[in-house]
């Protein structure tokens, strides 16, 4: 409510926020009340902001437009953007490189891989760090010669630069003999109209070794069994 105050008094343009603390921002019941027509640009980043999020934000403010970003904290204040212009291209991804920077996929030997494959997104230029502070291996374990910095991170690349976040590599789930990436899962679940918040984990199994499992959070006055949401999730 405070923020939602300041944006109006202070005449704010722009803020940077996770998707939860945006998502608590439009549903606030003040937040239609407020006089938000100043707020231009809506940096969001850190997690999974789905379809409904953005319609529902463009409702409250006209004309917003969204920049959704993925970062990592070795590599600067943005990795890769996904413009409102472009979001209609590739919808799902988490945008192209930052200016200034270069981006592509590895694989585990440091090869590029080809457009559609499936690796580490490995980011290089000046916004990268030079090293982990007295860590000389763990920097030579993420920072290659030729100054790539290996981000932990899954992902893959279309021909137009694209990229699509998959997982954190230690993130994902082995099940049954198969990687499945715990943030694919968290994207369809997300797009369900009574879930307002998802988090996918592995939990232990004795008959597939790790078990997908989805901890939700509705939204307010929502109801909803989970065989629903198990079945909305496998026809997708």
């Amino acid at each position: 409510e405070e923020m939602l105050q300041a944006i109006e008094r202070e005449r704010a343009t722009n803020a940077f926020m996770p998707p939860s603390m945006a998502r608590d921002l439009y549903t606030h019941p003040t937040a239609a009340l407020t006089d938000l027509s100043s707020f231009r640009r809506w940096y969001i980043g850190g997690g999974i902001l789905p379809r409904q999020d953005r319609d529902a934000i463009h409702a409250l403010i006209p004309g917003v437009r969204i920049y959704y970003q993925y970062v990592l904290t070795e590599a600067g204040p943005i990795a890769t953007v996904l413009k409102e212009e472009d979001y209609e291209r590739a919808p799902n991804s988490i945008g192209r490189a930052f200016i200034n920077l270069e981006a592509c996929i590895q694989s585990p030997a440091g090869e590029v891989l080809p457009t559609g494959s499936v690796g580490e997104i490995t980011l290089r230029g000046p916004t990268i760090m030079k090293g982990y502070y007295k860590q000389p291996q763990a920097t030579a374990d993420v920072l290659s010669a030729d100054g790539w910095l290996r981000t932990g991170d899954i992902g893959s690349m279309d021909e137009h630069g694209f990229i699509s976040f998959h997982d954190r590599s230690k993130d994902m789930i082995k099940t049954g003999g198969i990687n499945v990436y715990s943030q694919e899962v968290e994207q369809v679940l997300s797009k369900h109209p009574a879930i307002r918040e998802v988090g996918v984990i592995g939990l232990p199994s004795q008959e597939w070794d790790e078990e997908v499992t989805a901890v939700v959070v509705l939204h307010d006055g929502a109801d909803v069994a989970a065989a629903e949401i198990i079945a909305f999730g496998r026809e997708r």
